[in-house]
C-alpha cells in the first residue's frame, strides 16, 4: 500500500501565501466596487479610498455621542439636505442612505408597490441581527410581512388606550415607591437614570406579566439576568471592538439569559396550565388566549411567548427611562415650563400644598377613568411631545432596500439610486428641521404643541420619535399614559436641579442600545417650597 507523503512545509507555507494573496486581492476587489459607489457629488462629509466616510462620522461621534445626533450635525454641516450617502464598509458592506426628509421617510415607512417592501413597508436592515441574542430569533422585531402582521394582531389589544388606562390603578403602587424614593433622596444629587429605569421596569413587568418585579427595591433572578444580558449584549456597543471580541461576552449573556428565562419559563407555565390564574389585564394573559395554538404547539408556543415577552421588557422600560430622564432636564432649565405644567396639574387634581390630599384625588380620578383629566393635560402632554422631538430616543430607523426597487432620492435637480443600500431614516434631522418647524425649530417650545400656536405647524409625518406607518412602535400610547402618570405624581413636590461632574460638564445622549443620557442624568432633588414632610409614605 502505497503511503501518501505529507505536504512539506514549503508546500504548506506556499498554499497559505497564495490563499493570502487571493483573499488580499478579492478583498481590495471589494473595497473598490464599494468605495467607487461612493464617489459622487451626492450629499456627503470627506469620502476616503481607504476609510471611506468612517473617518469622517468618527469627528462627529467623538465622545461617545449617539450616532442619530453626530448624523444631525453632519447634517447641518451639509446644508441640511434631503438625504446623505454614507461609505462604512467594512463596518457595513450595503452603504447607507440617510434619509433626512419627511417625504423620504415615509416612503421607506410605508408600503411600495412594486418594491420589496410591498406589504408593509421596506424590511428592516441586518443591523437588527445584533438584537437577536436578546429578544430572539421570533421577536416581532425581526419578523416581516404576514409573521409579522400575526403577531402585531395578536398583541395590538393590549396596546390599546383605553386598555392601557385600566391598568393605571396597577400601575400607580410602583410610581409611589419611585416618589418615596425620591423622598428618601431629597437634599442629595443622584443618578435620575438609576431611578428611572428601575421605575419603568417595574411597569413595564406589571404590564406584561401582570404583577411588579421590585426592581426598584430588591434584586432578583429577573433583574440580574435582565441587566446582565442588557450588559453583555452585542447591540449594546456595536462599535467598541473590545466589546464586540470580548471572548467572555458571549458565555456571559448566555449565563444571563438562561437566569431570565427560568424566571419567564415560570410565568408563561403558569398561564399555559391554568391561565385563569394570571392577571385578566397582563399582556402574558392576552397571549395565553390564543386555547388552540397553546394546547397543539406547547413548548414552541411557550418559546415564541418568551420572545415577544422579552421584546415588550426591552422596548418597554429603556426608551421610556430616557425620555423621562430628559423631560426632568427640560424641567429643571425652564422654570416657566414647569410653572406652567405645575398649574395646569392643580387644575385636574387641586392644590398640592397638600400633597397627600392631591394624590388622593389624583388616585381617585385615575380609578374612576383618566379620561376627562388626560383630556385636561394638553400642556403636559405638549412639553412630552416636545422632549421627543429635541431628543431622540429610539434613534435612526434602519430598513433594507433591494436592487430592482427603483428606490431614488433628488439633490440639486439630480437623481441617486438608494437600491441595495440601507436606508436609515433620521428623526433626529427631520425633528430638527426648519422646513417644518420653522426658524425656531432648535428651541423647546411646548407650546408649538397646542390649539392656539401661531407659529409654524409641522405636518403629522414630520414628527416620528417612535416611527410612523404599519410598523410604528405599538407601545406609543404606554409611553405617553406612563408619562403623564408619573409627572403629575412627582412635578408638583419634586425639584430636579441639574449638576455637572469633571468628567462631563455638558450634556448629551450616547448609545447604550437606544439613546441615553451621558452622565446617567445627574440631578440634585429638593422638595418644592412650601411642600411639608409627608406624614405617611409618598
Amino acid at each position: 500500500m502505497a503511503v501518501i507523503p505529507f505536504p512539506s512545509v514549503a508546500f504548506i507555507a506556499s498554499a497559505v501565501g497564495l490563499y493570502l494573496i487571493v483573499r488580499i486581492i478579492t478583498g481590495i476587489i471589494s473595497v473598490i466596487k464599494v468605495r467607487k459607489r461612493f464617489r459622487t457629488d451626492a450629499p456627503a462629509p470627506p469620502h476616503s479610498w481607504i476609510w471611506g466616510h468612517m473617518a469622517a462620522i468618527g469627528k462627529y461621534t467623538q465622545g461617545g455621542l449617539y450616532f442619530d445626533t453626530a448624523i444631525e450635525k453632519m447634517w447641518v454641516d451639509l446644508g441640511e439636505p434631503s438625504f446623505m450617502l454614507l461609505d462604512i464598509y467594512p463596518a457595513q458592506k450595503w452603504g447607507m442612505a440617510v434619509l433626512c426628509d419627511m417625504e423620504l421617510a415615509e416612503m421607506a415607512s410605508h408600503p411600495l408597490p412594486g418594491t420589496s417592501g410591498a406589504l408593509y413597508g421596506l424590511h428592516k436592515s441586518q443591523t437588527y441581527q445584533d438584537l437577536v441574542e436578546v429578544v430572539g430569533e421570533s421577536s416581532i422585531i425581526m419578523a416581516e410581512d404576514e409573521q409579522w402582521k400575526k403577531i402585531r394582531k395578536q398583541y395590538n389589544p393590549g396596546f390599546n388606550p383605553k386598555y392601557l388606562q385600566s391598568l393605571i390603578p396597577d400601575l400607580i403602587p410602583d410610581i409611589q415607591v419611585f416618589c418615596s424614593k425620591l423622598e428618601a433622596a431629597v437634599d442629595t444629587n443622584i443618578t435620575l437614570r438609576n431611578f428611572t429605569t428601575s421605575l419603568t421596569i417595574d411597569i413595564i413587568a406589571t404590564v406584561v406579566l401582570g404583577h411588579t418585579i421590585h426592581a426598584q427595591t430588591k434584586e432578583s433572578d429577573f433583574t440580574v439576568g435582565f441587566y446582565g444580558m442588557i450588559d453583555w449584549t452585542l447591540a449594546r456597543e456595536r462599535l467598541n471592538p473590545f466589546h464586540i471580541w470580548n471572548p467572555l461576552r458571549p458565555l456571559a449573556t448566555k449565563y444571563y439569559q438562561r437566569k431570565l428565562h427560568r424566571v419567564l419559563d415560570d410565568e408563561i407555565q403558569l398561564g399555559m396550565r391554568n391561565p385563569s390564574e394570571l392577571n385578566p389585564r397582563s399582556i402574558l394573559s392576552l397571549t395565553m388566549r390564543d386555547e388552540k395554538n397553546r394546547k397543539e404547539q406547547g413548548a414552541e408556543f411557550a418559546r415564541l411567548s418568551r420572545e415577544q415577552i422579552k421584546t415588550f421588557l426591552l422596548a418597554g422600560y429603556d426608551t421610556t427611562s430616557s425620555m423621562l430622564q430628559w423631560i426632568y432636564y427640560r424641567l429643571s432649565v425652564h422654570p416657566d415650563v414647569l410653572a406652567k405644567m405645575r398649574e395646569e396639574f392643580e387644575g385636574i387634581f387641586g392644590s398640592a400644598v397638600n400633597y397627600e390630599s392631591y394624590i388622593q384625588e389624583f388616585a381617585s380620578q385615575m380609578a374612576n377613568g383618566p379620561e376627562a383629566a388626560f383630556r385636561r393635560m394638553h400642556y403636559t402632554m405638549a412639553v412630552i411631545k416636545e422632549t421627543l422631538r429635541m431628543h431622540t430616543i429610539a434613534g435612526g430607523v434602519s430598513r433594507k432596500t433591494v436592487v430592482g426597487d427603483g428606490i431614488h432620492a433628488t439633490h440639486n435637480g439630480k437623481e441617486y439610486k438608494l437600491d441595495g443600500l440601507f436606508a436609515t431614516i433620521s428623526m433626529s434631522c427631520i425633528h430638527a428641521s426648519k422646513k417644518y418647524w420653522g426658524p425656531d425649530a432648535a428651541e423647546f417650545k411646548p407650546e408649538r404643541w397646542l390649539a392656539d400656536w401661531k407659529g409654524v405647524r409641522a405636518p403629522a409625518a414630520a414628527f416620528r420619535p417612535f416611527e410612523r406607518g404599519p410598523r410604528a412602535c405599538m407601545g406609543l400610547d404606554l409611553v405617553y399614559v406612563e408619562a403623564r402618570i408619573i409627572l403629575a405624581m412627582t412635578v408638583t413636590r419634586y425639584e430636579f436641579t441639574k449638576v455637572f461632574d469633571t468628567e462631563h460638564k455638558t450634556i448629551y445622549s450616547t448609545r447604550k442600545i437606544t439613546a441615553k443620557p451621558i452622565d446617567g442624568m445627574r440631578m440634585r432633588v429638593s422638595l418644592v417650597e412650601g411642600q411639608k414632610p409627608l406624614t405617611v409614605k409618598a
